[in-house]
């Protein structure tokens, strides 16, 4: 009887862990923040949520003893409630459907859709463009198909592809000032433009990039719309903001994949940039070739040099398995960077920014100018 007591005791003692709440996950329920119906149709109906680097085991208690409630693969996301400290470890408390249990912070990636961030991000941002809006510009350098390497990235992780160099007055150091990058033009002196790009310290401008450097003409309105890419979470959404009342409405939100650096292919730079154009289809070619068109995705916004937010691409061929192919993409979507350089969406949610945008004007290839500036946050 004895022996029977001490096995119930040891085996309580062993799938029990004494732990205690340190952070606890609500979903957004700020004052200014409306949700557009439907917003979240394409993507996790929750906030916060975590990432599966590998599968993992949903247990009962945060205890890796304790029972395996049921598994999870890898590269999927999980709502998450809050997070428990124990003395030896920390886990999150996770809800699946009906199930509530833990995972263990070592396997998967803490994520969420900041909303927060973003809208503090966009005041700034329209603190530092009204502040004088006639000293405000964007740069326009777009080279397509182009590959250049020159100087290395800078304290911004951004490349010098597609982009104009400045440099921080009073020191050596250079900024890589990605296509439709907005700034604001301070004074002109011999040496060259003082300018100030936001986050960025003070910088000299070359005046050989005059040529660059166009005009934001918002002919006394306000901007209103916008769009944010988080790099850390895998994530956007857009935002439209109400400047009679301040609110913010999310139109859309979903899961993405950002560029990485590769032999032929980029990070997603970080910035505010001023949206060019959109098109129905955006081809693309052979890294190898670049006279040969071989695939193409749909509903594409160019937003810095060449780099798109656009839908699921993929290979013309073979045609018997393309759309497999894109299902495989797609399923990709929220893991890690991925792309050359673009911004990879849902077909519909792409397709719902897309014609978010509107039509200011077209060209004859369909291109289409939106009908007022939008502005993408990348961060």
């Amino acid at each position: 009887m004895k022996r029977i007591l001490f096995l119930i005791f040891l085996s309580v003692y062993t799938f029990s862990v004494e732990y205690k709440y340190i952070e606890k996950y609500e979903e957004p329920n700020k004052s200014n923040l409306e949700f557009e119906e439907g917003y979240n149709k394409y993507s996790p109906k929750f906030s916060h949520y975590v990432f599966t680097k590998r599968a993992v085991s949903v247990k009962k208690e945060p205890n890796n003893r304790s029972k395996t409630l049921l598994t999870v693969g890898g590269n999927k996301n999980i709502q998450i409630i809050a997070k428990v400290s124990t003395k030896h470890s920390k886990w999150y408390e996770v809800k699946i459907n009906k199930t509530v249990g833990f995972v263990n912070e070592k396997n998967v990636l803490k994520r969420e859709f900041n909303y927060e961030k973003a809208i503090e991000e966009i005041e700034k941002l329209e603190e530092f463009l009204y502040k004088d809006i006639d000293k405000i510009y964007f740069i326009d350098c777009y080279t397509p198909l182009s590959y250049s390497s020159g100087l290395k990235k800078d304290k911004y992780g951004n490349g010098s592809n597609q982009s104009i160099t400045a440099y921080e007055v009073g020191t050596k150091d250079h900024y890589n000032l990605q296509d439709r990058t907005i700034l604001s033009i301070d004074s002109e002196e011999k040496k060259g433009y003082n300018i100030k790009v936001q986050t960025y310290p003070e910088l000299i401008l070359n005046k050989k990039y005059k040529k660059n450097l166009k005009k934001l003409e918002l002919d006394g309105k306000f901007i209103t719309k916008y769009i944010f890419i988080d790099k850390k979470n895998q994530n956007i959404f857009a935002l439209m903001k109400d400047n009679e009342t301040g609110n913010f409405r999310v139109i859309i939100n979903g899961l993405i994949t950002t560029g990485k650096n590769s032999k032929y292919g980029f990070e997603t730079p970080l910035g505010n940039f001023l949206v060019a154009i959109s098109k129905p289809v955006m081809t693309y070619t052979s890294d190898i070739d670049t006279t040969k068109v071989i695939g193409d995705a749909r509903y594409a916004i160019r937003f810095t040099g060449g780099a798109y937010l656009h839908g699921i691409p993929s290979l013309y061929e073979p045609k018997e398995t393309r759309t497999q192919r894109k299902k495989i993409t797609e399923s990709k979507l929220g893991t890690y960077p991925l792309s050359h350089k673009c911004v990879r969406n849902k077909d519909e949610v792409v397709k719902i920014l897309y014609e978010w945008l509107g039509v200011k004007s077209k060209n004859k290839a369909g291109h289409r100018v939106p009908i007022e500036p939008v502005i993408v946050i990348v961060r």
